[in-house]
């Protein structure tokens, strides 16, 4: 038996307007854009129906200060706390906080 603890898990909660929330968790890096009718691939989670979202919006990763999101150049922005974060910028999260990429939101 191991005494070594399991790592914490961290996820990210998806909300979209007219669905249920939808919770994913996070593994090492996750990519986040729109869905472009491809087959789903691990590691990226595709927002589908929403053309406010790019293609490439956003991407998580476990960094060794904590999980990280780097915002791409996604025409209509990345939003952490209602404050726009400028493109190619690094940006540490905290538990709850909140994401958006056009019109879906994620805590």
């Amino acid at each position: 038996m191991s005494d070594v603890a399991a790592p914490p898990t961290s996820w990210l909660v998806v909300h979209q307007p007219g669905h249920a929330p939808v919770t994913v968790e996070l593994h090492g890096e996750l990519s986040i854009g729109r869905d472009v009718g491809q087959p789903g691939v691990a590691g990226h989670l595709a927002l589908e129906g929403d053309p406010t979202v790019s293609r490439l919006h956003a991407v998580l990763a476990n960094r060794p200060a904590g999980w990280c999101v780097q915002s791409t150049s996604a025409t209509n922005g990345l939003f952490v706390n209602g404050t726009r974060l400028a493109v190619g910028s690094l940006r540490l999260l905290a538990s709850g906080d909140e994401l958006r990429f056009g019109e879906r939101t994620t805590t």
